[in-house]
């Protein structure tokens, strides 16, 4: 075979594995694009997800402060719906007074 027929051939693989390994690129870079937007679909869902535990975090806060129980040692006046409640403040009944 002559130099110039294997020089001939040397360039063609060289040729043909470059082709391949631009091929390669094309599909990576596919499958990257790919990835990008399924991974921006899922941080949409996780959006909506954060949006929907807030809303619950804030309603479920909304019906607490609405029905807040007095706990021992509270000094904070008890509501309900927002409305001061009336407590009993005097002695405990049976404790010596005439009610008891």
């Amino acid at each position: 075979m002559a130099l110039s027929d294997q020089l001939t051939m040397l360039a063609a693989r060289a040729k043909d594995r470059a082709q391949h390994r631009a091929e390669r690129a094309e599909d990576d870079a596919a499958l990257a694009i790919d990835f990008a937007l399924a991974a921006i679909d899922e941080a949409g869902y996780a959006v909506l997800d954060a949006t929907l535990a807030r809303q619950k975090v804030d309603a479920l806060s909304e019906q607490h402060s609405r029905y807040r129980l007095r706990l021992p040692g509270d000094t904070a006046v008890p509501t309900l719906g927002g409305r001061a409640l009336a407590t009993h403040t005097g002695p405990a009944r049976g404790a010596g007074s005439p009610a008891g």
